[in-house]
C-alpha cells in the first residue's frame, strides 16, 4: 500500500492537481470569435423574416430542418436533424452568387455537433451550379482538400463551434454559384450559423493574419558559447542508445537507463546570426533525444534541396557539424539521433545512366529533390525534375557508405560523435524509401534474382512455384502486372507476388545494410530507425513490409505518422501498426507528431492544406489532442516524435508546458513493471495475404485501404482496447492466441494448411472469430472460417443495409462518402467486387448488400465457438464490434464512442461523444486520474460526465 501511495503522490506531482474537471477539454467558446464578415460576398445569420433556403429529402432520407435559438451571437440559428441512415438532405440557399471565369470563392459556416455518429454522420458545404445534381468537391487544390475534417460532423463540447468550408473556381461559361449544405450518412443533430461566401484572396488574407503570421523567436541568445561546448565535449562520455526487450516490452536504453522514447525533431532554420530552433525548450521539458537532419545529395532546385554531397568527390561536412553544434549549444544535454537522408547528387544518373530507375514502359522515372512525382514518361515536364536512381543501385549505395564514412570520421574527430545515440535512415520518395512505381532497371533485376535465390534456394523450388520448367535464377525476369482481377492467384501468379514482395522489401533491406554499416562506424551502441509511409493504405506507396522489418531488416525502430485528419479532438486516431508484434520481436515504434498549430512561421501552406494535415487552432485543442496521441503511445509502451517543420509549431509556453507534463508522466510509466493484465480481444492482419491483392495494377484497389487502415480507425471508436499482431506471429507461436476471447482476422484471402491448423486450434472455449471481407475467397473458406464466400462482379454500389430489428450501425463506411461524390475518384469504387457470404440454415444475417440482397454481415454459431463474417471492407462498425466483445465476455470500457487504450498500468481515453456514462476498469484497481490527481480505491468502474473532444489519463494499480 505504501508503494501505491508513493506512486500516487509522484503522479499527482506531475499534473496540475488544482485543475478543474476530470480530463483535458478541447472546449473554447472563443475559438472563432475573431471572424468577421465585413468583406463577405454573402452572409446569412437567419435574422430575416423569411426562410432563406429550400430543403430536399433524397433517396429515403428523413429529418427536420428548422430555425431555432442559440446562434453564435445569441440570435437565431439553423437546426438540422437527419433521423435515419438513408439518403441525404439537400439545403439550397436562395442566394445566387454571380461569378465569372477564374473567380475563386470559399463558402464557410459554423456548427455545433449535438448528436452525431462519429465518422459516419456527414455534412458538407458546396458551391453548386443551378440545377447541378451531384455534390462533388471542387477544391482549388484537388489533392489537398481538407479531407475528413471538412466532411464529417464531430460532436462538439458545450459552447464550442466548429467551422466548415468549401471552395470552387468558376470555369468557362459559369455565371452563378449557389450555396448548398448536404447532410449524409448516419443520423445527426447539428446547429448551424453564419454561412458566408468570400473571395479566396480575402480568405487567404484572413488565414495569414490569424494563423500564418507568427514569426518564431530568434534563439541565438539561448546558446552556450562555442568555448563552453568544446569544454563539455572534451570532458563528456560516449553516450549510447539501444533498443532491448525487457519483460516482454521493447524498451529504449540511453546510457544503459530505460528512457521514455519521446523525441524532439526540430527543423529549426539556421541563418546568418539567427537560429529558430526551440531545442532548448525541449531540453527544459526533459526531452533530450533530438533529431538532427542531414541530407546527403543536392537536389533541384538547389536552394530548396541543399545537400552536403554535390558531386561524386564533392562532400562538405561543415554543415552537418555546424547543425549538430548549434543543437548542442541550445541543449548541451541533447542526445543526437542523426537523421541521414539518402539522396544522390542530382547529376548521378547522368554519370551512371545504367543505374536509373526504369518504369514499366522502359523509360526512366523522374522526380524532384524529395518526391518521385511523375509516372514514367520519355521526358520530364519541369526543369526541376531529373532521372531518379534505382534503390538497388550497388554503385550508389556504395557511394552513400563512402560519404557517411567521411561524415562519421569528422564527427569523431570533433568529439561530436559522443552525443550521437541513434541513426535514422531515410531517403527516396518523401524520405521514406517509398516505391511509388515498380522498378524494371538492371540494378533492380539483379537484386530481384538475388532475392529469389534467397527465397527458393533451389532452382527446382523456383520452377515449381512459378510453374515454369525453364526459369533459372540467372534468367528470371520481373513480371508485368496486366491482370484486370483485383487479386493475384497464389497458384498461377507467383512470379507477380514475388516481385511485389521484393519491391516492398528490397529498398528498406538495402537501407538497413547502410544503417548497420553506419552503426559499426561509431564503434559503440547506437540504435537505428527507419520511416514508414501509409501502413496498409491501398496504394503502391503504402507500407506492407512489417513482417520483413520484424524478422530481416537491420533496424531497431520504425517511425510512422499518426493519421493527419484524425489528430484533432473528437476523432479516433488509433495506430495502424501491429504494435504487439513489435514488442514480441523487440522492435520500437515511434509515432510522428508533425502537428500543425496556430503558432507557426509564415508558411507556404494554405488553410485547406493545414486542415488536411490536422491543424490545431488553440491551446485547449492542443492539450486534448496531445494527450490523445501521447496517451496512445504510453498505453502501448511505445514512443513519439514532435517534428517541427515550420519552424515554430511548438514555440509557445502553453504547448511546451503540456509537452513537459506529458513527458514527465511518460518517464514514470515507462519505469513501471509491466502489468499482468492483457487484452482479451485481438486484431490480426495476414501480412502475406495482403500481397495477394493486385495493387500494382493500374487500378488502385481502394478497399485495401478500408480493410486495414480505415478499419483500425473505426475500431478506435469502439471503446475496446485490443492487441494487434501480424498473423505470422500466431503461426509461429499459436499459444499467443489462446487467451483471446475475440479475434478479428484481416487479409486472410487464402487459407492454406498452416492457417487452417491455427484456426482449428481456436474453434473452442466459446471464442468468437471475426473474418473480415474476402477471407478465404482464394481458397480454404469452407474449412477455415467455415463460411463460404463469393466474389461477384465489380460493383459501384456497395451500400449495406441492416436487417429489420438490428439496432447497431451497419453502414458501409466508404460507400456513404461516394453517395454524394465527395472526394473519392469514381474508379476507386467501380473496380471493387462485392464479396458476400453464402448462408446456411441457422445463420443470423445482420445486414445485406443493397445491390443484390446477399449477406454482408453474418453470424454462425458452431459447437464451442462463433464465426462472424464481414463482407464489406471497413464494414466492422464500432457499434457492432462493441457488441461482439460484450457478448463474448471480453473487456470493453463502455459503449462505443470512446478510444480506449491501456497496458494495464495506464489507460488513455479519448471521447468522441459526451454524456453521463461509466468507465469499466479492466480489473479491480486503485486508480489515479492523472489530470487532477483524484484517487479511486478498489474500484471496477468510474462514473464520468464525458465531454466530446476530451482526453482522460488514468494510472492503475491492482487493488490490495
Amino acid at each position: 500500500m505504501l508503494k501505491y501511495l508513493l506512486c500516487s503522490l509522484v503522479f499527482a506531482a506531475a499534473v496540475d492537481v488544482s485543475a478543474a474537471g476530470d480530463a483535458w477539454s478541447s472546449a473554447n467558446p472563443e475559438r472563432f470569435a475573431g471572424n468577421t464578415f465585413d468583406k463577405a460576398l454573402w452572409h446569412e445569420n437567419f435574422s430575416g423574416t423569411e426562410l432563406p433556403f429550400a430543403v430536399e429529402y433524397r433517396d429515403g432520407a428523413k429529418g427536420k430542418v428548422e430555425l431555432t435559438d442559440g446562434g453564435r451571437s445569441g440570435g437565431r440559428a439553423l437546426r438540422t436533424v437527419k433521423s435515419n441512415d438513408e439518403g441525404y438532405i439537400v439545403i439550397r440557399f436562395k442566394k445566387s452568387i454571380p461569378v465569372k471565369k477564374g473567380d475563386r470563392l470559399q463558402l464557410n459556416a459554423f456548427y455545433q455537433g449535438k448528436r452525431s455518429l462519429p465518422q459516419y454522420s456527414l455534412a458538407m458545404l458546396r458551391l453548386q451550379l443551378p440545377g447541378q445534381k451531384d455534390f462533388k468537391l471542387y477544391s482549388f487544390y484537388p489533392g489537398i482538400n481538407g479531407g475528413e475534417r471538412l466532411q464529417e460532423v464531430v460532436n462538439t463540447p458545450p459552447g464550442t463551434w466548429e467551422r466548415k468550408f468549401s471552395q470552387r473556381q468558376a470555369q468557362e461559361g459559369m455565371t452563378v454559384f449557389e450555396p448548398v449544405l448536404v447532410l449524409a450518412g448516419a443520423a445527426s443533430e447539428i446547429i448551424w450559423d453564419d454561412f458566408y461566401v468570400e473571395d479566396d484572396n480575402i480568405s487567404a488574407q484572413n488565414w495569414d493574419l490569424s494563423l500564418n503570421r507568427r514569426p518564431p523567436a530568434d534563439r541565438s541568445g539561448d546558446m552556450i558559447s562555442e568555448e563552453e561546448l568544446n569544454r563539455k565535449l572534451a570532458s563528456d562520455i560516449e553516450h549510447t542508445g539501444k533498443v532491448v526487450r525487457i519483460d516482454g516490452k521493447s524498451r529504449l536504453l540511453i546510457d544503459g537507463k530505460v528512457t521514455v522514447p519521446v523525441i524532439n525533431g526540430p527543423y529549426g532554420k539556421y541563418v546568418v546570426g539567427k537560429t529558430y530552433s526551440n531545442a532548448r525548450d525541449f531540453g527544459a521539458a526533459g526531452i533530450h533525444l533530438t533529431k538532427v537532419a542531414l541530407r546527403l545529395g543536392q537536389g533541384k532546385p538547389e536552394q530548396t534541396y541543399p545537400g552536403c554531397w554535390t558531386g561524386r568527390d564533392q562532400l562538405d561536412v561543415s554543415g552537418a557539424v555546424d547543425t549538430i553544434r548549434r543543437n548542442l549549444r541550445l541543449n548541451p544535454d541533447a542526445k543526437i539521433i542523426l537523421s541521414i537522408m539518402l539522396h544522390p547528387y542530382w547529376q548521378f544518373t547522368k554519370e551512371f545512366p545504367e543505374e536509373a530507375w526504369i518504369g514499366e514502359n522502359g523509360y526512366p522515372v523522374y522526380g524532384s529533390g524529395v518526391h518521385l512525382v511523375e509516372s514514367p514518361k520519355p521526358k520530364p515536364t519541369k526543369d526541376t525534375q531529373y532521372v531518379w536512381p534505382s534503390y538497388q543501385s550497388e554503385i550508389l549505395n556504395g557511394l552513400y557508405k563512402e560519404q557517411i564514412g567521411k561524415i562519421v570520421a569528422e564527427l569523431k574527430r570533433t568529439g561530436l560523435s559522443k552525443a550521437v545515440v541513434g541513426i535514422h535512415i531515410g531517403g527516396g520518395h518523401d524520405n521514406q524509401m517509398t516505391v511509388t512505381h515498380l522498378d524494371y532497371s538492371m540494378p533492380a533485376l539483379r537484386a530481384f534474382r538475388k532475392y529469389l535465390k534467397e527465397q527458393y534456394r533451389t532452382v527446382e523450388a523456383l520452377r515449381a512455384a512459378w510453374r515454369n520448367d525453364k526459369v533459372t535464377f540467372e534468367t528470371a525476369q520481373a513480371p508485368k502486372f496486366n491482370s484486370s482481377h483485383d487479386c493475384l492467384n497464389p497458384e498461377t501468379e507467383r512470379d507477380c507476388i514475388d516481385f511485389y514482395r521484393f519491391s516492398k522489401f528490397a529498398a528498406w533491406r538495402a537501407a538497413g545494410e547502410i544503417a548497420d554499416y553506419t552503426k559499426k562506424l561509431f564503434g559503440k551502441e547506437v540504435f537505428t530507425m527507419r520511416w514508414c509511409m501509409g501502413p496498409y493504405d491501398g496504394s503502391m506507396a503504402s507500407t506492407l513490409d512489417f513482417d520483413d522489418f520484424l524478422r530481416v531488416q537491420k533496424f531497431d525502430a520504425l517511425v510512422a505518422q499518426a493519421a493527419y485528419n484524425r489528430r484533432p479532438p473528437a476523432s479516433a486516431c488509433s495506430p495502424r501498426i501491429p504494435i504487439d508484434s513489435f514488442h514480441r520481436h523487440g522492435k520500437l515504434y515511434v509515432n510522428e507528431f508533425d502537428i500543425r498549430t496556430w503558432n507557426a512561421a509564415p508558411s507556404w501552406e494554405k488553410e485547406i492544406m493545414s486542415i488536411t494535415w490536422g491543424l490545431i487552432l488553440d491551446l485547449p485543442m492542443w492539450q486534448a489532442s496531445n494527450r490523445k496521441l501521447a496517451g496512445s503511445m504510453f498505453a502501448h509502451d511505445m514512443g513519439h516524435w514532435y517534428l517541427d517543420m515550420a519552424p515554430g509549431w511548438f514555440d509557445h509556453p502553453g504547448i511546451m508546458a503540456d509537452i513537459r507534463e506529458a513527458t514527465a508522466a511518460g518517464n514514470l510509466l515507462v519505469n513501471r513493471k509491466p502489468s499482468h493484465w492483457k487484452p482479451d480481444t485481438a486484431f490480426v492482419v495476414d501480412g502475406d495475404g495482403m500481397f495477394l491483392r493486385n495493387v500494382p495494377s493500374p487500378k488502385w484497389m481502394f478497399d485495401v485501404s478500408a480493410l486495414i487502415g480505415y478499419q483500425i480507425n473505426l475500431l478506435g471508436l469502439s471503446g475496446v482496447p485490443y492487441a494487434y499482431y501480424t498473423l505470422n506471429d500466431l503461426l509461429e507461436d499459436p499459444e499467443l492466441a489462446q487467451s483471446f476471447k475475440v479475434i478479428v482476422f484481416a487479409g486472410m484471402f487464402h487459407i492454406d494448411e498452416p492457417r487452417l491448423k491455427l484456426l482449428e486450434s481456436l474453434k473452442n472455449g466459446g471464442r468468437t472469430l471475426v473474418f473480415l471481407s474476402g477471407t478465404g475467397r482464394l481458397g480454404g473458406a469452407d474449412r477455415g472460417s467455415g463460411i463460404r464466400v463469393k466474389a461477384e462482379k465489380r460493383r459501384d454500389n456497395h451500400f449495406v443495409k441492416a436487417e429489420n430489428g438490428v439496432k447497431e450501425n451497419m453502414l458501409s463506411y466508404w460507400m456513404i462518402r461516394k453517395s454524394v461524390s465527395l472526394n473519392g475518384k469514381p474508379q476507386w469504387y467501380d473496380y471493387m467486387p462485392v464479396v458476400y457470404a453464402l448462408p446456411e440454415p441457422g445463420d443470423r444475417i445482420l445486414a445485406r448488400f443493397a445491390v443484390n440482397g446477399q449477406p454482408a454481415v453474418l453470424e454462425r454459431r458452431n459447437p464451442g465457438w462463433k464465426a462472424v463474417y464481414i463482407g464489406e471492407a471497413g464494414g466492422l462498425t464500432p457499434e457492432y464490434f462493441n457488441r461482439i466483445v460484450r457478448e463474448a465476455g471480453a473487456y470493453r470500457l463502455a459503449d462505443s464512442g470512446f478510444q480506449c487504450e491501456t497496458n494495464g498500468n495506464f489507460m488513455s481515453v479519448h471521447c468522441m461523444r459526451g454524456g453521463r456514462t461509466v468507465f469499466a476498469m479492466p480489473y479491480k484497481a486503485d486508480v489515479v486520474n492523472l489530470f487532477n490527481g483524484r484517487k479511486y480505491s478498489g474500484v471496477t468502474e468510474i462514473p464520468v460526465d464525458a465531454e466530446a473532444g476530451s482526453t482522460y489519463w488514468f494510472s492503475l494499480t491492482p487493488a490490495k
